[in-house]
């Protein structure tokens, strides 16, 4: 026996990372019987000694658990020092007797349990001896690299709980990295009951056995794990020499979800979730029998056991069951710590999850005693669960609560059957599940959101006037990496438009009678300001006040709502965003031209932003959605009024028909607020020679006319603008006399005005109305016959200032405004 004795010390003596160690490794989970009697069973590596009873029978002590750092050997006669062996003393039988351990890797742990005082030698580096007596406190012992202690436990016989663990040498043991240990998506899971492999199935989950959470896999329930739990990818694995989820290494598991029904898988979710790894996608067709899986695990070897990297053995398919697949070969099983190993197949090039394992022999493992043979594994069928796994997945993103009322009528449209369309039907679910669905897009989770009154809209025509339809679209904006900025699918975080492309089992191309039937409902159904497309699909429609008509495919009908319209601090016509107001024009080419104001009244640039516009008889500025981003009403020679909304990037993606029926409509202008809804409106003479306004709706479409002027014969051109500076919308007109008036408004109708100049009969065109200076005063621009382009800053009511030229060869626009 070693003669040094060392006084026992409480636990509160510094104990720093061997205590951590110890602590995680003090309870062991022991074999289940039908691992080791070689029938088919659970697979989790519980860090107790590979065949630790016969072993340490045979040594006369008993072997517990550990890391799997320590192993016993044969200790030679004498022990040489260069052997670097672990030796531990004890009384057997009235005889001293010694057990020799190699380390296989550092730190290692191992614990142990003697009937009796023991003594210690150390390897090649320090170790520290963590002993208590029968159920008493720990006490810990440091034990120099080399170096030899004793303990006289004084009560010989009675059951010595001792933990060893060698400490790491920094100049050795030097940490594994990503170049001899790959992050893959194959991981190594510690739990409460011991370790297993796992599988990344998305970004936040790992695909398990969930016999790695639960001694009996269909007593797991969903929710936090019952005790620690951590995922370990890539070099984590070989540097965790922890036997539990107590570590630091690794990614915590917040959440298990189980598979149910009998099946042994289970869902762990990640508390951060993993971005530098591809999950491994899951096979959606069923195994064959014949066919080649290969396991991947971190489980026992032949000789290993607890290795620091996966191995791969294939199994071809002997049998498949309704939810489990049978492989078998002959050579190695798959051993403890392989619970969860997915079995893997390259399907076209891709390597797919066909199964997860579940159960094994135990044939020619580390410690099992079974010799080499055939070995027999199940697993369970991937195609079964791959519809769990996406539900649940899913199910994760969608975490953003909906309003009551909305679920409810969710649930209505929901309980129907009568809508069908693969996203759109799922946002609608998502709703009447509670929550809006989510979709991961460049690593952010996007909501699903359904308008309210969209929704309320579908509830009328699904539920109470019985249609049956086909959604193609609803929310693009959580679908789409680069969503669009106007289409009312995705703009404002989206969910305002949707899509039918089946009516009543019949297919849309916007004009059959079932199309028909379903804008009929949507125009009672969907308040105002909205829209519908597939205009030129169909023949002219008659729409209610406020909806305008839009330019889609004709394989479905769309309908879209436009929400409360936004209020403009102030007329605008900035079409570039930097807060200039600008001008368009069109040439006698019939070229759409932008020029750029540069804030003082005259121009930095111009900018060609497309062609073919000879239908154009009349074009509008103004900003006829409130967005502070300037749009363009344009009448064609056909009567048409079209709304042309601006992106503020110098572009008009969106065009809808406002009306029809304006050839017979002249003096027109607009982009001013004539009634105080600080909505943009329209103006025009009618063939009674009366002056209307039109109320904007916000949306680019207008209400019911307003008479504002009365006989306006005499007039040549008209301009709006709030040329008082009151808020108002004012006239600015021109006589066939060339003489120039303004006629201000109050909201109601035009009053007579002052006269602000003459001799305007020489000006071919004019435009303006808003302010192209800097002191918030709206300015006018005349065009005289040499195709110069006068500025006229204005001064209020009364007037303009001394003309200044800022333009030249202007005649070659047709029009612009």
């Amino acid at each position: 026996m070693f003669s040094l004795k060392v006084p026992r010390r409480g636990r509160g003596v510094a104990v720093g990372v061997a205590a951590a160690l110890v602590s995680a490794l003090l309870v062991s989970v022991p074999v289940s019987a039908a691992v080791a009697d070689d029938a088919p069973g659970y697979l989790v590596e519980s860090g107790a000694y590979p065949d630790g009873a016969a072993v340490g029978a045979a040594a006369g002590i008993v072997l517990k658990d550990g890391n799997g750092g320590l192993r016993v050997v044969t200790c030679p006669v004498p022990v040489p020092v260069a052997a670097g062996l672990i030796e531990v003393e004890f009384e057997k039988s009235g005889k001293r007797a010694k057990v020799c351990f190699e380390t296989v890797f550092r730190p290692a742990v191992l614990n142990l349990e003697i009937a009796a005082s023991f003594g210690v030698k150390a390897g090649k580096q320090p170790m520290d001896v963590t002993y208590s007596v029968a159920g008493g406190p720990e006490t810990e012992i440091p034990v120099p690299a080399g170096g030899r202690r004793s303990v006289d436990t004084g009560l010989t016989g009675q059951s010595t709980i001792v933990a060893v663990e060698v400490q790491a040498d920094p100049a050795v043991d030097v940490p594994a990295t990503t170049t001899t240990h790959p992050r893959t998506a194959i991981t190594k899971i510690r739990t409460g009951l011991g370790s297993c492999t796992g599988t990344l199935v998305d970004r936040s989950w790992v695909l398990t056995a969930a016999s790695c959470f639960a001694a009996d896999p269909a007593t797991l329930a969903a929710g936090a794990p019952a005790a620690p739990a951590r995922v370990l990818f890539g070099p984590d694995v070989a540097n965790d020499k922890t036997a539990s989820g107590t570590g630091d290494l690794g990614v915590k598991v917040t959440h298990v979800e189980p598979a149910g029904n009998g099946q042994d898988a289970v869902l762990a979710k990640l508390e951060t979730a993993v971005d530098d790894i591809a999950p491994m996608p899951i096979a959606t067709t069923a195994p064959a029998a014949g066919q080649d899986l290969a396991f991947t695990g971190f489980g026992r070897t032949d000789s290993v056991w607890v290795p620091l990297a996966s191995r791969t053995n294939t199994y071809p398919v002997t049998a498949v069951g309704a939810a489990t697949v049978t492989a078998a070969a002959s050579g190695a099983s798959l051993c403890l710590g392989d619970g969860g190993a997915p079995g893997v197949r390259n399907v076209d090039g891709t390597d797919m999850l066909v199964a997860v394992a579940s159960q094994s022999t135990q044939t020619g493992c580390y410690g099992s005693g079974i010799p080499a043979g055939t070995a027999s594994s199940i697993a369970t069928r991937g195609d079964v669960i791959a519809g769990w796994v996406a539900a649940t997945v899913q199910k994760g993103l969608d975490t953003t609560p909906v309003a009551a009322a909305d679920q409810a009528l969710a649930q209505q449209i929901v309980a129907t059957g009568r809508v069908s369309g693969t996203e759109a039907l799922a946002q609608i679910q998502a709703y009447a599940d509670g929550f809006k669905r989510g979709h991961l897009i460049g690593g952010q989770i996007r909501d699903c959101t359904i308008d309210p009154v969209i929704l309320a809209a579908l509830k009328k025509v699904v539920v109470d006037q019985n249609f049956t339809i086909t959604i193609s679209a609803l929310n693009e904006y959580c679908t789409t990496a680069t969503p669009s900025a106007t289409s009312y699918h995705a703009k404002n975080s989206g969910g305002h438009a949707v899509d039918i492309s089946v009516v009543n089992g019949v297919a849309a191309t916007g004009n059959t009678a079932q199309d028909q039937a379903l804008a009929a409902a949507m125009f009672t159904a969907l308040p105002a300001p909205a829209g519908i497309g597939q205009v030129a699909c169909r023949p002219a429609l008659t729409v209610p006040n406020g909806w305008a008509q839009t330019e889609e495919d004709c394989t479905h009908n769309h309908f879209e709502y436009h929400g409360v319209p936004l209020t403009p601090v102030k007329p605008s016509f900035d079409l570039n965003s930097d807060g200039k107001a600008d001008v368009i024009g069109i040439t006698s080419s019939n070229a759409l031209y932008i020029y750029h104001g540069n804030g003082n009244g005259g121009w930095t640039t111009q900018t060609s932003v497309s062609s073919g516009w000879a239908s154009a008889k009349t074009i509008i500025h103004g900003d006829y959605n409130g967005d502070g981003k300037g749009d363009m009403m344009v009448v064609n020679t056909d009567g048409t009024l079209w709304y042309y909304q601006g992106d503020g990037a110098l572009g008009f993606p969106t065009k809808a028909l406002a009306a029809r029926g304006w050839d017979t409509k002249g003096l027109i202008t607009g982009g001013i607020d004539f009634n105080g809804d600080k909505k943009a409106d329209l103006v025009a003479r009618e063939s009674d020679g009366h002056l209307y306004a039109y109320p904007g709706n916000g949306n680019g479409t207008f209400g019911a006319k307003m008479k504002i002027g009365h006989d306006w014969g005499g007039i040549s051109r008209v301009l709006a603008g709030d040329w008082t500076g009151d808020g108002k919308g004012d006239i600015l007109a021109t006589t066939t006399t060339g003489l120039l008036r303004i006629y201000p408004g109050n909201n109601v109708t035009l009053t007579g005005g002052p006269q602000v100049g003459n001799g305007w009969n020489n000006i071919t065109a004019i435009t303006g109305g808003v302010d192209y200076g800097v002191d918030g005063k709206a300015d006018l621009f005349g065009r005289t016959g040499d195709g110069g382009l006068y500025l006229y800053p204005g001064l209020g009511i009364s007037g303009f200032g001394a003309s200044s030229r800022v333009g030249n060869g202007w005649t070659s626009l047709r029009l612009f405004s």
